[in-house]
C-alpha cells in the first residue's frame, strides 16, 4: 500500500485494489488516506487453508470482474500466485494484460518450511500455476536478481517479456537513527532480530549463534523483536547457555520496531535454505541498514549475500556451525571497532542506493506504462498473506 499510495499522489497511476484481508482493516486515518489520494480499496475477508480458496477464489474473481467492467483499467497488477490465477481469468474474458509479481516462490517456500511434500498435488498443482502464469504475463516483476537469473535460464517465460528486479523496500523516512554512531551504541553490545520466528527463521540456529558471539564478546545482549510464539526460541536459549539477562524478547507494534533497532549494533538476518531462498528480500535487510546496523546473515537469502560482501555491510555464516559463528561475529566485530561511524554510514548509503521505495514505484509506474501503452490507470489485485 505504500508503493500505490506513493504513485496515487504523484498521479503516475490510478488504483483499483482487490485484497483478501486476515487482519482487522487499518484504522480510520488510514483508510481516510488511501480514499484521498482516489484508490478504490475492496477488502475481502481472507480464509485459511486450501480449500477456502475454492470459494476465495471465485468470489475475488467476480468483484475484480465487476471492477474492470466499472472502472475499464489499463493492466492488471498481480501480486503473488492466488491472485496471479485470478488476473489469468482476466486475460481470458477481458483481455487486459497482467503483470505477475511473482514476490517469491510460493510452493517452494512451503516445501522448504515443511508445510507440504514437493511430491504432494498442492506443491506441483501451484509449480504448475507458476509456470503458466510466466508464461502467460505481459511482464513479470521479482524482488532479487538471483531469481531474475533462474527465471530466465529456465526458459518459463517467454525471452521478450519484461523482468524487473524490485526489492522490499525500506521506508527512510521512519528507519532513521539519531545520535552518536559508536560502538556500542548503549552501555553494552546488542545483537537484534527483527521479525517472524517459525520454519522459515531458524530460532534454534539464532540461539546457537548469539550463544558464539557472547563467547567473543561476553557482555553482548541479544535483543528479539517479534509478535510470534517464543517458546522454541526461549527453549534454543536456554539450552546454549544464554543468561536470562542476556536475552530480551519483545512484543514490539510496527510503529516501536525502528526506535528499537537504534538501540542496537548488528542486526541478524536467518532464514531456511532451500530453493525458495534465491527469491527472498528480506523486509528486515532494509530496515537494519537503514538504521546504521551491520549484518549478519545465512547464506543464500536472495541478494543479500552479493550486496554484504560487495559493500562491505556485514558477514555472512557460511555454514550452520560454531566456528562459521564466531568468523562472521568477528569480521562485523571489526569493523565496528576500527571505524563504527564509516560503517554505519556505508549501511544507510545502501540501504538509499539499494533499498529505496523511489526505486520500486519508479519501476511500477515505467512497466504500467509500458504495458497499457502509455495510459496509467491500473487494477491492482494484491492477496494480503
Amino acid at each position: 500500500m505504500p508503493y500505490l499510495l506513493r504513485l496515487s499522489n504523484e498521479r503516475r497511476a490510478r488504483f483499483t485494489v482487490v485484497s483478501f484481508e486476515k487482519d482487522p482493516l487499518p484504522d480510520e486515518k488510514l483508510r481516510a488516506r488511501i480514499a484521498a489520494v482516489g484508490i478504490r480499496w475492496i477488502a475481502l475477508p481472507y480464509h485459511r487453508g486450501a480449500p477456502a480458496k475454492l470459494w476465495d477464489l471465485p468470489l475475488g474473481f467476480a468483484v475484480a470482474l465487476i471492477s474492470v467492467l466499472r472502472d475499464r483499467p489499463d493492466v492488471v497488477h498481480a501480486r503473488s500466485h492466488m491472485p496471479g490465477s485470478i488476473a489469468l481469468a482476466l486475460l481470458g474474458t477481458a483481455r487486459l494484460p497482467f503483470i505477475f509479481d511473482i514476490l517469491g516462490l510460493l510452493a517452494d517456500e512451503y516445501a522448504d518450511s515443511g508445510h507440504w511434500r514437493r511430491e504432494s498435488f498442492l506443491y506441483r498443482s501451484t509449480k504448475w500455476l507458476e509456470r503458466v502464469l510466466l508464461r502467460r504475463a505481459a511482464a513479470v516483476i521479482t524482488l532479487t536478481d538471483a531469481n531474475a537469473r533462474s527465471l530466465r535460464q529456465s526458459g518459463l517465460m517467454p525471452a521478450h517479456a519484461p523482468l524487473l528486479i524490485l526489492p522490499c523496500a525500506v521506508d527512510l523516512e521512519r528507519f532513521i537513527c539519531g545520535g552518536s554512531d559508536a560502538f556500542p551504541r548503549g552501555g553494552r553490545p546488542v545483537l537484534v532480530y527483527s521479525g517472524g520466528i517459525g520454519p522459515w527463521y531458524r530460532p534454534e540456529a539464532m540461539a546457537a549463534f548469539a550463544a558464539a558471539a557472547r563467547r567473543i564478546t561476553p557482555d553482548l545482549k541479544f535483543l528479539v523483536l517479534t509478535r510470534d510464539d517464543t517458546r522454541v526460541l526461549e527453549e534454543a536459549a536456554r539450552e546454549h547457555g544464554i543468561p536470562a539477562d542476556a536475552i530480551e524478547i519483545r512484543s514490539a507494534h510496527p510503529d516501536e520496531v525502528a526506535s528499537l533497532l537504534c538501540t542496537a549494533d548488528v542486526g541478524l538476518s536467518f532464514r531456511t535454505y532451500g530453493p525458495s531462498t534465491e527469491g527472498v528480500s528480506p523486509n528486515k535487510f532494509g530496515e537494519y541498514l537503514a538504521c546504521g546496523l551491520p549484518v549478519v546473515s545465512s547464506r543464500g537469502i536472495g541478494d543479500v549475500d552479493e550486496i554484504t560482501i560487495r559493500e562491505r555491510v556485514g558477514a555472512i555464516a557460511e555454514r550452520e556451525e560454531t566456528s562459521a559463528y564466531e568468523r562472521a561475529w568477528r569480521e562485523v566485530l571489526a569493523g565496528l571497532e576500527d571505524d563504527a561511524t564509516g560503517l554505519r554510514e556505508r549501511c544507510r548509503r545502501v540501504a538509499r542506493q539499494e533499498l529505496s521505495p523511489e526505486r520500486v514505484t519508479d519501476g511500477y509506474a515505467d512497466l504500467y506504462r509500458e504495458i497499457g501503452n502509455g495510459r496509467v490507470h491500473a487494477s491492482s489485485a494484491h492477496d494480503a498473506r
